[in-house]
């Protein structure tokens, strides 16, 4: 479930869940950085603007080594462009990774309120936290 008129007067902020046009298909996903931010991620945790970000929602499920994009270099993300991760960070297609790259303001459609996934056996209905 998706807030389409939730962005008509103001930019995503950080830490907004956001539904996005991504090719032909939406995505939805957490605003990490802004336009003009400073990002980086060590091991895990995440640096934004060179101070470590408190992310309770974050999930790490892989395996205990960890994947390579755990760790990625500093940069800054250019103006009118967002930096998005999944909460399930082991398992997300996101803008750590060059073929995904930082979402253009313009390619989003609303603020998530609630998302439902069934898989067959069970339904789940959670809001963003």
């Amino acid at each position: 479930m998706v807030d389409e008129r939730s962005y008509r007067h103001h930019l995503p902020s950080r830490g907004d869940v956001i539904c996005y046009r991504s090719g032909s298909a939406y995505a939805m996903k957490r605003v990490i950085a802004v336009g003009g931010d400073s990002i980086r991620g060590e091991n895990g945790r995440i640096f934004l603007n060179g101070i470590v970000i408190d992310e309770p929602y974050a999930e790490f499920s892989g395996p205990s080594s960890g994947p390579a994009d755990r760790t990625f270099v500093e940069r800054i993300v250019p103006a009118g462009k967002l930096f998005v991760m999944g909460d399930n960070r082991d398992f997300s297609f996101d803008s750590r990774l060059a073929k995904h790259g930082d979402v253009d303001v313009s390619a989003v459609t609303g603020r998530a309120l609630y998302s439902f996934s069934l898989d067959g056996k069970n339904s789940t209905l959670t809001a963003p936290k």
